[in-house]
């Protein structure tokens, strides 16, 4: 078994109330700026000092309406690196955005799990639309919920949900560059068909819940694993990393073993959704911070902090 929960780095939260540009009918402190004003600050962008170039970036970075349609003005800018420079500040715009969407699905009493790994999607693709991988898990789902209608005995019945992912479809781990976005978000998982373990068991919750089959999240630590629940309370655990084989508890205390961790009841017991976006967080943050995004691992893993903080208040038991 891989590891899939490594350790990460933290910043400060964005401010939660900076609207995004041309998403809000609030106006942002740089609105008040003049015509010709905001004009000469937009040319300046393509400034060679690196000083003036921050020092426009700060004055603009509040954001609003007149800004941001100032900006998409100078993306057809003659000048390169004014082009450039306008097009990465709409891009900021974007993902502080997206960023403030996230501190609040966090701090909701109970968190979706698909919706939050979806809602993560729009910080790596600009336009992200979710619709056509909710399409995909549908789809997914009714080939599962055929194959198992076909089977009398109730435990082949839940492996058609494997079966079909993992041999027919071939989702499977990553075995190059493990640690790559690509690896952790859902969507980009759905269309390369590997992964990490947390996402490749997240694909499996989504179409099992889908396809009307019991499943839950066994989140051993750097390992996740799903079980299957068929009969009266029976269940199997399948691993989705090794394109969802069949794993026998004595399977996962060997590998605790030889991690050097004493096995623990409770990383037996079906994780929550807000303890696995909660790891979803975590990889993303330390998958950011490896590749040198320093300011993104940051505000990701503040981000994480802040799912900790309010998951342990509201559920004391579940505390370190």
């Amino acid at each position: 078994m891989n590891r899939d929960l490594p350790q990460e780095a933290a910043l400060p939260l964005l401010p939660a109330d900076s609207p995004r540009s041309g998403q809000s009918g609030q106006l942002g402190a740089s609105e008040q700026l003049s015509r010709t004003e905001l004009q000469a600050l937009i040319q300046l962008l393509g400034d060679e000092s690196d000083t003036v170039v921050a020092a426009v970036r700060e004055q603009l970075g509040v954001g609003g309406r007149a800004i941001e349609k100032a900006l998409r003005r100078a993306t057809s800018a003659e000048e390169p690196q004014l082009r450039m420079r306008a097009r990465d500040m709409l891009a900021e715009f974007d993902r502080d955005f997206w960023l403030r969407r996230l501190i609040r699905a966090v701090s909701k009493p109970h968190i979706d799990l698909e919706s939050a790994l979806f809602l993560l999607a729009n910080l790596a693709a600009d336009d992200f639309d979710a619709r056509p991988y909710r399409r995909a898990l549908d789809a997914m789902a009714n080939k599962v919920r055929e194959r198992a209608a076909l089977e009398s005995d109730p435990r082949q019945a839940v492996l058609a949900l494997p079966t079909y992912l993992g041999t027919e479809l071939r989702f499977s781990g990553a075995k190059a560059d493990y640690h790559h976005p690509d690896n952790i978000h859902l969507f980009r998982v759905i269309e390369r068909r590997i992964g990490m373990p947390l996402t490749l068991c997240a694909l499996y919750l989504f179409v099992a819940r889908r396809a009307g089959i019991r499943a839950g999240a066994v989140a051993l630590p750097g390992h996740v694993l799903v079980r299957l629940y068929y009969g009266q309370n029976r269940s199997l655990i399948v691993d989705p990393f090794q394109s969802g084989i069949i794993r026998t508890r004595a399977d996962c205390t060997d590998y605790l073993r030889k991690c050097d961790l004493v096995p623990q009841v409770e990383w037996f017991r079906d994780a929550s959704d807000e303890a696995l976006f909660l790891r979803h967080l975590r990889n993303l943050a330390n998958s950011n911070r490896m590749r040198g995004h320093r300011g993104r691992a940051r505000q990701l893993k503040r981000i994480a902090e802040l799912l900790a903080y309010v998951q342990n208040h509201r559920h004391p038991a579940l505390r370190d």
